[in-house]
C-alpha cells in the first residue's frame, strides 16, 4: 500500500512539473501600455472606411520599444489612393518610418495643439505646427478632428490627414502671381527671381475701363547684398515725366540715404533703423522726409503695426497665417518705405484689420478674410472695402 501510494505521488509531481513546463513555453510578454493605446486607437479608427489602409499598417506597428501612456494618431485618409512618388509609395510598409511619423507620444488634443509650434513624432520628426483661426496644420497639414466614441475618459486624440507627412515638412514658398480684382480695376503682377532666390523683378498689369497698361519694376543689389536701386518703368518706353527711381545708399549699419526721382520732381530722405535682439537683423524705425517724418512700430513677429507721423496714424492687427512677401528676399523697409499697398503682407504674417486716422477726420476701418492652402498660405484675400477689393495668390515652392 505504501508502494503504490509512493508511485501515485510520484506520476502526480510528474505531472505537476510537465503542467509548470507547459505554462513557461506558452507565456507571454506582457503587453506594454503603448501597445494598448495603438490598439485602442485603431478600435476606433476601424469605423472609418476611408483610413482602412492606414489602419491596417498601424495595427501591426510594433510599439514596444514606446514608454507612452497615451498616443495622438493623424489617420491618412485613402492611403491606397494617394498620387504618391514611386520611392514614398514603397517606404509605406509595415514597420517603415512613415509610419511612425503620424503618431505622437502623450495627449495633443486640439487646444493643445494650437499652443505649439512643433511637435515630435515617433520616427524622430520634428513636424512644425501652424494654426490659422480656427484651423491647425501639422506638417504644412490641416488636421481634422476626430472625436472618440469612447466611453474611457482621456481617450486618445484622433486626426484625420489628406497626405502624408513628409519628413522635410516645412514647404516654404513664395509668391509668384497675384491677381487683383476691385470696383477700381484689376491688376496682374507676376515675380520673376533670380538664380539666388531672391526678387530681382515684377510686373503689374493695370485694366479698367479706361485704360490697358504694364509697367515692370526692377530691384538692384550690390556686392554686399544691400539694396541699392528700385526702378519702376513703362516696357513701351517712357518720357522723363514718368521716370520713377530710388536710389539707396548705406552711409552706415543703421543709416540708409535715399533719393527719389518721380517724373520731374527729386526728392530726399533717410531712413533709420534699430537692430532686433531676436534675429540681430535691422528694421526700419522711422523716416526722417522731405515731407514728413514717420515712426514705426513692430510685433514680435516683425509685422508692422503702428506707422505714424504728425498728423497720421496706421494701425494693424494680424492673424498667424504665413505672410505673402515674406520669402521674397527684398527687406521689409522697402515695402514700407515704397509704400505701394503691401506693408501689412511682408513681416511673418498677413494683415487681419487695418485703421487709417487723420487729424481732423473720422476713422477708416478695414478688414480683411482669408483662404488658404494646405500649408496655411493664403490663397485669397478679401477686403471689406470693395475699392480694394479680392486678392488671388498663386505660389511656388522654394527649392
Amino acid at each position: 500500500m505504501k508502494k503504490i501510494f509512493s508511485i501515485v505521488s510520484l506520476v502526480l509531481c510528474m505531472g505537476f512539473l510537465f503542467s509548470c513546463s507547459d505554462d513557461d513555453d506558452n507565456s507571454t510578454t506582457p503587453t506594454n501600455e503603448a501597445t494598448k493605446q495603438r490598439d485602442a486607437a485603431v478600435k476606433e479608427l476601424k469605423t472609418y472606411e476611408e483610413l482602412t489602409r492606414f489602419v491596417q499598417l498601424l495595427e501591426i506597428e510594433d510599439m514596444s520599444g514606446s514608454a507612452a501612456t497615451q498616443l495622438t494618431v493623424f489617420a491618412v485618409e485613402n492611403l491606397e489612393e494617394l498620387d504618391i512618388s514611386a520611392t514614398l509609395r514603397t517606404s509605406v510598409y509595415p514597420g517603415s518610418p512613415v509610419v511612425k511619423r503620424h503618431v505622437a507620444e502623450g495627449n495633443y488634443n486640439i487646444e493643445t495643439l494650437k499652443g505649439l509650434s512643433s511637435i515630435k513624432m515617433l520616427d524622430g520628426t520634428e513636424l512644425p505646427v501652424t494654426t490659422v483661426g480656427d484651423n491647425v496644420y501639422v506638417g504644412g497639414t490641416l488636421v481634422t478632428p476626430i472625436y472618440s466614441t469612447s466611453s474611457v475618459s482621456n481617450a486618445n486624440p484622433l486626426y484625420r490627414v489628406s497626405k502624408l507627412f513628409s519628413a522635410d515638412a516645412a514647404i516654404s514658398k513664395r509668391v509668384s502671381k497675384i491677381e487683383t480684382k476691385s470696383t477700381d480695376g484689376d491688376v496682374t503682377m507676376v515675380f520673376t527671381y533670380g538664380d539666388n532666390g531672391r526678387l530681382v523683378s515684377y510686373t503689374e498689369r493695370y485694366v479698367d475701363d479706361e485704360e490697358d497698361f504694364e509697367t515692370t519694376s526692377l530691384f538692384t543689389f550690390n556686392d554686399k547684398n544691400l539694396l541699392t536701386k528700385y526702378e519702376k518703368r513703362n516696357p513701351e518706353g517712357q518720357s522723363e515725366d514718368d521716370a520713377y527711381i530710388i536710389d539707396f545708399t548705406h552711409k552706415d549699419d543703421y543709416t540708409v540715404a535715399v533719393v527719389t526721382e518721380d517724373g520731374r520732381e527729386r526728392y530726399k530722405d533717410t531712413l533709420y533703423y534699430v537692430s532686433s535682439t531676436a534675429s540681430d537683423a535691422l528694421y526700419l524705425d522711422r523716416i526722417q522726409g522731405t515731407y514728413n517724418k514717420y515712426k514705426c512700430e513692430y510685433d514680435a513677429n516683425n509685422n508692422l503695426v503702428k506707422f505714424s507721423s504728425a498728423n497720421e496714424l496706421y494701425e494693424y492687427t494680424y492673424n498667424e497665417s504665413n505672410a505673402i512677401l515674406a520669402n521674397t528676399g527684398i527687406p521689409l523697409w522697402f515695402w514700407i518705405y515704397q509704400d505701394d499697398g503691401f506693408v501689412m503682407f511682408t513681416g511673418k504674417n498677413n494683415v487681419a484689420s487695418y485703421k487709417y486716422t487723420e487729424r481732423e477726420y473720422e476713422s477708416e476701418n478695414y478688414t480683411y478674410t482669408y483662404e488658404y492652402d494646405d500649408q496655411g498660405y493664403p490663397t485669397k484675400i478679401t477686403c471689406s472695402d470693395a475699392s480694394i477689393g479680392t486678392f488671388t495668390i498663386t505660389y511656388e515652392v522654394v527649392e
